[in-house]
């Protein structure tokens, strides 16, 4: 009965997914902003220091390209 299923609805339909996903940039910015409400309620301003070093952690650094053509002589 399930490969009945599955041929005559196709994969999309015996596959499903569960849950919800975020990714992961989603996932920091969301920490990140309850993270500050409660360390602004509540006074924890430590908190708010290991958020802003989480923050510049997962940051994306600037890409720089090392070419030689850029050099002038």
């Amino acid at each position: 009965m399930h490969q009945v299923g599955i041929s005559a609805f196709g994969e999309n339909f015996a596959t499903r997914k569960r849950g919800f996903e975020l990714p992961q940039s989603e996932i920091i910015t969301l920490a990140a902003i309850f993270g500050l409400a409660y360390s602004v309620i509540y006074g924890e301003y430590l908190l708010l220091v290991v958020i802003v070093a989480l923050l510049a952690l997962f940051r994306g650094r600037p890409k720089r390209e090392h070419s030689l053509e850029n050099i002038t002589v």
